[in-house]
C-alpha cells in the first residue's frame, strides 16, 4: 500500500481546499493508498518544514494542496531529504503558475483527483538559490516586491489580476528602479544597470502564459535567464515589452539558457523566489539541479521519464 502525506493550506486562494479536501482523500484511499493529512498552519508551528522534519522514508509521496507559495515551502522541505518522495500538487491558490507546468491549469477537482491517481511521475528540475530552492522562478528588480507584498485578501478576490492592480499603483516608482549588477552566466560575464532580472523554468509567470509549449524545457538541466537593462529613455520600456511579448530582439534584453549564474550587485537587492520573499542580498548564486524531484504530471507528457 502506497503511503501519502497530504498537506492542506486552507487559507490559499479562496479557501476551496477546506471544502474539497475530502474528495482528494477519497480518491487516494480508493486507489489503495494510506493517507495522512496535516493542515499547513505556519503560525502554529505547522509549516511544511516542521511537518516533514524527521519523516524521510515514511511516505512514498507528498501531495501539496495550496498555492504557489505553499508549494515553494514544500519543495524546500523536500530538498532537505536525501531520498525524496514523489511530489503531487492540488492547485488551490490565486495564481497557480506551477499548475500550468504539470498540465493542471483550470482543471476541476475531479480531473485533479484523477491526475493524482493516474498521472505520470516525471523528473523535474529545481533551482538552488544560495542555500534555498525554487521550483519555477527567482527574480529581482522592478515589480518584484509586488509578488510577495500583494495583500492576500486582494489576491483571493481578484486572482492573478491582483498583481496587476498592485503593479499599476506603483508604476512610476518601479520604472525608475535600477541596480548595477555583474552577472556571470555560466562562463559569460554581463554587466550593466538592470531594471529586472529572473532565472526561471516555467510555462507561466504571475498567471501569464509565457510559452505555448516546451514541456521538455522543465527537465533539460538548464533554465532561462532574462535580464532587462534599464533604458536611458523610459519611453523605450514599451519597445522592451513588445520584444518580450513577440519574441523579438532588443538591445536592452539579455536572454540565455544557463546551468549556473552568479549575480553580484553594488547595493542591496530584493529577490523573490516563487512569489515568496527571497531576501535582500548583494550576491546570489543560482544552480540548476537536474531532475531533482519527481512530480506527478498529467499524462501523457512530452517530458522524458527516468
Amino acid at each position: 500500500m502506497k503511503k501519502t502525506l497530504l498537506l492542506v493550506n486552507g487559507a490559499s486562494g479562496t479557501g476551496v481546499m477546506e471544502r474539497m479536501v475530502f474528495k482528494v482523500i477519497t480518491a487516494l484511499a480508493l486507489d489503495d493508498r494510506e493517507v495522512v493529512v496535516y493542515p499547513v498552519l505556519p503560525s502554529a508551528g505547522l509549516g511544511a518544514r516542521e511537518i516533514l522534519s524527521g519523516k524521510e522514508g515514511l511516505y512514498d509521496e507528498v501531495v501539496c494542496c495550496g498555492g504557489d507559495g505553499t508549494l515553494h515551502h514544500v519543495v524546500n522541505a523536500l530538498m532537505e531529504m536525501e531520498n525524496r518522495p514523489t511530489l503531487g500538487y492540488v492547485p488551490a491558490g490565486s495564481t497557480n503558475d506551477f499548475a500550468v507546468n504539470i498540465g493542471m491549469q483550470n482543471a476541476d477537482m475531479d480531473v485533479i483527483c484523477r491526475n493524482l491517481v493516474n498521472g505520470v511521475e516525471t523528473p523535474y528540475d529545481i533551482g538552488r538559490f544560495n542555500d534555498r530552492y525554487f521550483d519555477y522562478i527567482a527574480a529581482f528588480g522592478a515589480f518584484v516586491p509586488i509578488s510577495y507584498a500583494t495583500d492576500q485578501k486582494l489576491k483571493n478576490i481578484l486572482g492573478h489580476a491582483a498583481y496587476f492592480v498592485s503593479a499599476f499603483g506603483s508604476l512610476q516608482e518601479n520604472l525608475g528602479y535600477s541596480t548595477h549588477m555583474r552577472i556571470t552566466a555560466d562562463e559569460e560575464v554581463i554587466e550593466g544597470d538592470f531594471l529586472f532580472g529572473a532565472v526561471y523554468s516555467s510555462l507561466s509567470i504571475a498567471g501569464m502564459r509565457i510559452k505555448d509549449s516546451g514541456f521538455d524545457d522543465l527537465n533539460d538541466g538548464v533554465m532561462d535567464l532574462l535580464a532587462v537593462k534599464r533604458p536611458n529613455d523610459l519611453a523605450k520600456v514599451t519597445d522592451i515589452a513588445n520584444a518580450l511579448i513577440t519574441g523579438g530582439e532588443s538591445d536592452y534584453l539579455v536572454l540565455r539558457k544557463i546551468k549556473h549564474a552568479v549575480f553580484e550587485s553594488q547595493g542591496d537587492t530584493d529577490w523573490t523566489l516563487d512569489g515568496e520573499y527571497g531576501g535582500t542580498l548583494r550576491t546570489a548564486r543560482i544552480d540548476v539541479l537536474h531532475k531533482a524531484i519527481d512530480v506527478i504530471m498529467k499524462a501523457p507528457r512530452r517530458l522524458a521519464r527516468h
